[in-house]
């Protein structure tokens, strides 16, 4: 979800602190139900993933 937040807002700029929470406010509203459940199904499925891994290292992201 961030990163999305991220991308849309980089770039313009705001006249002020309530332009820019206005702007932030209106892209967080956008995402959708589906896009929040699967942002926290990834979330999920990486903890899980350290986890099974008992601290052990591990490289790169499975879940991409």
């Amino acid at each position: 979800m961030f990163p999305r937040l991220k991308s849309t807002l980089k770039g313009p700029r705001f006249e002020n602190v309530n332009e820019t929470i206005h702007n932030a406010t209106q892209e967080l509203k956008a995402i959708t139900i589906e896009e929040i459940q699967r942002s926290f199904k990834k979330w999920q499925d990486r903890w899980e993933h350290c986890i099974e891994a008992k601290g052990h290292y591990f490289e790169g992201d499975p879940f991409k």
